[in-house]
This record gives C-alpha cells, structure tokens and sequence, in this order.
C-alpha cells in the first residue's frame, strides 16, 4: 500500500500531471496499459524486482482520472503481439560525417523521454541492431547519439539477470546475495546502428 500511495503522490505533483496531459495530447498511446508503461519508465516506478509496477501505475491514473485531472485512452483489449512505436521510415542516414571522430560537431547523448525519441530509438534497433528489436527489462535508460549531421546511433541500458547459475558460480553467491547486489547496478546492452562515424587511425 505504501509503494501505491507513493505512486500517486508522484504523479499528482503539477508537473507530473502537466506532463501526463502532454502526453495525452499528442494521442500517441493506444491504450491506458501503453501510457502507464510509458510512465514507468519515465518515472523509474519499479519494485525490488526491477519489474515495472504497471498495475499500481495504471490505478493511479485511474484514480487521477475520476478526479477530473484528465481522461485516458481505453483499456487494453489484448488481439496479438505487441508492436512498439515506430516511425512511418527508416531514420535518415546522416549528411556529410567528417572522416574523423574528433572532427564531429555537435557530438551529443540525448536521454529518450518523448514518444518522438522513443519512435525514432525502436526504428533504429528494429532497423539496425543486428540481432533485431528486443524488449528491455526491469530498470532501463535509453539514449539517442546526435550531431549536427544527424542521429549516429542509439544505445539502451538495463538492468541484469536476477538469476544467473554460471555468473553466479563464479561470484560465489547465492541467490539472495546477488539479488540485492544487483539492485544496486545496472547492465550495459550494447546497441550498434550502421550510422557509426568512419574512424581513421593516425
């Protein structure tokens, strides 16, 4: 109950809401369990686990709704496979990429947080990674590689196995040991894109 109450309280502040009723606005969510998703992410509204807490998120948003705060999408009504938000194309390749890395400008790590960010990041993975889209786990964090010339890649962390038998062998620890080291780290997921800037050696 105390993590519930947690919830709500965060997402009443008034810029949450603000930024719950953007989101709204740009009617990009299909349904209230996608938004509170979104949101979980956004917000970090995980358990000890690293599982999203989708439900508690969702009633929360239920509650803010009969309050008046706004009106969500309709539930969920589960037909098939989940498919995540993409763009209409590919991402455009970059322009006129200097040789060089050091002689890229506006070289920036932009944190994805928009629909629009989250649209062009899957296009990428989806497109790109060579081993295809894949969903992330437990607590993640997903970024956008930018430049003058265009977006140059895309890159996601998220959190690891909880259950691991070799890595765990190899520790020495067990389960409740690494469970509550892990809740403390984070995994790196490399994700490559074919927009790499050329590198030459001197």
């Amino acid at each position: 109950m105390s993590t519930q109450n947690q919830i709500k309280r965060k997402l009443s502040e008034p810029a949450a809401i603000e930024y719950v009723c953007g989101l709204l606005d740009e009617d990009e969510f299909n349904h209230r369990t996608e938004l509170g998703g979104f949101l979980c992410e956004q917000f970090e509204f995980y358990d000890t686990r690293g599982q999203e807490q989708l439900s508690g998120c969702v009633k929360a948003l239920r509650e803010l709704e009969a309050s008046g705060y706004f009106t969500l999408p309709d539930a969920w009504c589960k037909t098939g496979p989940k498919s995540p938000r993409r763009l209409a194309g590919p991402v455009p390749d970059p322009e006129g990429v200097p040789e060089k890395a050091g002689d890229v400008r506006g070289l920036r790590l932009e944190l994805v947080g928009t629909v629009d960010d989250m649209r062009i990041w899957n296009e990428m993975m989806i497109g790109e990674h060579p081993r295809g889209h894949g969903p992330l786990v437990g607590r993640q964090v997903r970024y956008l590689i930018g430049s003058e010339y265009g977006w140059l890649g895309a890159l996601g962390f998220a959190a690891p196995a909880l259950q691991l038998a070799e890595r765990d062998k190899w520790m020495g620890c067990g389960a409740q040991t690494v469970t509550s080291a892990l809740a403390c780290g984070h995994e790196s997921v490399p994700a490559p894109s074919k927009h790499q800037v050329p590198m030459t050696l001197t």
